[in-house]
């Protein structure tokens, strides 16, 4: 018969949920920070980045809250070991592809980004595919409850 601690996660997936859920937490304090800025923080910002946020439909900013927010519950699931990260990694990605979308297809923004920006940008669906890759790897050695 099994006991609780017959089938530990390794040590590897404990520091790699850790780092997942401040990685979304990270993303959470951006998403908060964009949709409380107000109009004279915005008026201080570069004319470029004002008519980009002022362009912006309101599903891209929804997609940010559901990609982040997604994101922290799905870290924090993997790091209680609950199944219920695949899901909410999964919804996580979707959205992140929705702004990838916005910003590469329909914005053509994507394509004027350069350096560390244009590094992030790309980072940020790498990160999503590869937490939904760990937690089927957990899922699969009976690590996800």
């Amino acid at each position: 018969m099994l006991t609780e601690n017959d089938n530990q996660p390794a040590a590897w997936f404990r520091i790699v949920s850790l780092t997942a859920l401040i990685w979304n937490s990270l993303g959470a304090g951006q998403f908060l920070a964009k949709i409380t800025m107000t109009n004279d923080m915005i008026a201080k910002l570069p004319q470029v980045a004002q008519d980009a946020l002022a362009a912006e439909p309101l599903w891209y900013t929804a997609a940010f809250g559901v990609a982040v927010f997604a994101g922290v519950a799905g870290s924090l699931c993997l790091l209680l070991k609950k199944r219920l990260a695949l899901t909410l990694l999964l919804t996580s990605l979707v959205a992140v592809l929705a702004q990838q979308y916005y910003v590469f297809g329909i914005s053509g923004i994507g394509h004027t980004l350069v350096g560390a920006n244009m590094l992030m940008t790309l980072a940020i669906p790498a990160v999503a595919v590869l937490l939904i890759l760990i937690a089927r790897v957990a899922n699969k050695r009976g690590w996800l409850l």
